[in-house]
Order: structure tokens, then sequence, then C-alpha cells
């Protein structure tokens, strides 16, 4: 499970996770023990390099509600390459960047789709460009899908961060 929240020390965003523990988990007599638990703050995780999205900007969005405004608002921008500076750190953003409820509606019923017209969020003096939609899906021990309410975006073309430095 996860889950975004604001930091109360300094105010960042951070995406905590958290996986139940078991005692004695490959026998009969299993036994809750308790949450494994760990917080990053958005934007120092990796993804993937920029040398494999060369040509391509990779955007999640957390398709749950979260709070952070004080109502309940989806489509949250957890990762995106123009949220950091040129060290990878994140950049304080306000009002923090979401992706429109009709393209949230659109994930939350359909598991891929793309957009021949997609206008980036983060990046929106960017010309409409090719994007590919999909929900983020794991795999369970039992084989099942489990959809994590999460989705990626893998728009064509480069990050703005990229263009301004070359």
């Amino acid at each position: 499970h996860s889950m975004v929240y604001e930091s109360t020390s300094d105010g960042s965003l951070k995406l905590a996770y958290s996986v139940p523990g078991f005692l004695n988990p490959d026998t009969d007599r299993e036994r809750f023990a308790g949450f494994i638990c760990m917080s990053v703050r958005l934007g120092e995780f990796s993804i993937m390099s920029d040398e494999m999205l060369r040509d391509h900007v990779l955007i999640l969005v957390d398709l749950r509600n979260d709070q952070l405004e004080g109502e309940p608002r989806r489509g949250l921008i957890l990762h995106h390459p123009d949220l950091t500076d040129a060290r990878g750190n994140p950049l304080g953003s306000s009002p923090r960047p979401r992706l429109s409820g009709e393209l949230v509606n659109r994930l939350l019923s359909e598991s891929s789709f793309y957009l021949e017209d997609f206008v980036d969020p983060v990046d929106e003096s960017s010309s409409g460009s090719m994007a590919a939609f999909a929900k983020v899906l794991v795999k369970s021990e039992d084989g099942m899908r489990r959809d994590t309410r999460w989705a990626v975006i893998v728009k064509e073309g480069e990050s703005r961060s990229l263009r301004v430095s070359r």
C-alpha cells in the first residue's frame, strides 16, 4: 500500500509505502506481526534513467483521492522529470500539478489508451503530443492482477529541463 502525504517538518510531499509482515509465513500458523514502512520524498525515487527515455517523458500519477489541499482530489503527479532541479532535488510546486479530471476518469474506466494531443500538466507551454496511458497493475502471489490506482504516461518529446539544457 502507499499514500502521499505532506511532511510536517519541511512541507515536502512524501510517499509512504507499507507492507504487512507475518511470523512463520510458510506455515499454516502464520501470524500477523506488524507493518514494514518507509517513506520517500517525491522526486527522489528513480523510475527510469534519462538515457532510456531520451525522446520520451515518463509521468507517474496517483488516481486515488488525496486530501493535500483540504478536499478530496485525484490525479496528483507523483513523478515527472520537470519536477526536479538539475541535481535531481524536488522542486516546490504550488498548486500541485495534477492530471485533468477527464483523464483520471478515463484511466479509472480503461486499462490503457493513446492520445495524439496530450498537453502535459507540468509543461503547459509544450504543444499537444502523442502519449500512451496505462494503469499500473501488480501481480500477486496467487497470480491475480491488482490495480494500484496509479497510472503511467509515456509522452513523446523531451522534458522541459532537457530542452533548456541544450
